[in-house]
């Protein structure tokens, strides 16, 4: 079987991105700020906008553009770190849990959809050597 690498991550994403069609219509949001905010919600060990920008992959001026506009809308706050003066702290507001409950539930709807038909060592497996993929495209950085 010949396998469309290239074709298959962007059809991917582009299935990830059409689940939130109508959530970004309803609570006035693009995709970037719903990424923005599904990332920290579902890693709370991560607060900084460098830990978006570094692990979610979304460029330094839209993690920006998006953390100020959830800010605004009450979706996050911002406090300085006491470590590091220069670096904000992020954190999800209550404010935000309903429109994370929409995101969570389908997150786990897309999931459910890919992972159709496969064990969980299969999942498992992929996400290990999705993740050896991941380094190796990381390398040189």
């Amino acid at each position: 079987m010949k396998v469309f690498t290239q074709a298959v991550y962007g059809y991917m994403q582009k299935e990830y991105v059409r689940i939130f069609d109508e959530t970004m219509k309803v609570y006035h949001l693009t995709q970037t700020e719903i990424d923005v905010l599904a990332f920290l919600y579902n890693n709370p060990e991560y607060k900084r906008a460098k830990d978006i920008v570094d692990i979610r992959g979304i460029t330094k001026a839209q993690a920006s553009l998006s953390i100020d506009k959830l800010v605004k809308k009450g979706y996050l706050r911002r406090e300085v770190d006491e470590n590091n003066r220069r670096c904000y702290l992020l954190y999800v507001e209550d404010s935000a849990k309903e429109v994370l409950k929409q995101i969570v539930f389908q997150q786990m709807q897309f999931e459910k959809k890919i992972y159709k038909n496969m064990t969980d060592d299969e999942i498992e497996q992929f996400h290990q050597l999705l993740f050896k993929v991941y380094q190796n495209a990381r390398e040189d950085e």
